[in-house]
């Protein structure tokens, strides 16, 4: 299955970047708080950050990667199917071994 896994491949690209996952680790995209909400910018960095289902810690830099789980083993470790479907559509368009950045709603190539 195609996610994102953190990675600190480009970081320091952008003067706000921050990598506080381990590396390899995949991440999700939570919404952001009220600071964040429409300035990725913003004091809490929310708003540019994809969240480590693991560590539950923040990171701005994410590489795209085929990892070796069904979407069905997430579900069984508690993650909506809805949930499950978004991150797999968010990575999809990517070729394998982007990194990309998250600004709000949108996920670009670095």
């Amino acid at each position: 299955m195609k996610l994102f896994v953190s990675t600190v491949q480009t970081q320091g690209q952008r003067v706000n970047d921050y990598s506080f996952t381990k590396d390899g680790e995949p991440v999700y995209v939570a919404q952001p708080c009220g600071s964040d909400q429409e300035d990725p910018d913003g004091g809490c960095g929310c708003g540019r950050a994809f969240i480590g289902m693991h560590t539950r810690k923040g990171t701005t830099t994410a590489v795209v990667r085929e990892v070796p789980v069904t979407s069905g083993r997430l579900i069984q470790a508690g993650w909506e199917p809805d949930e499950v479907s978004a991150l797999a559509a968010l990575a999809e368009p990517f070729p394998v071994g982007t990194v990309v950045e998250r600004r709000l709603d949108s996920v670009t190539a670095r």
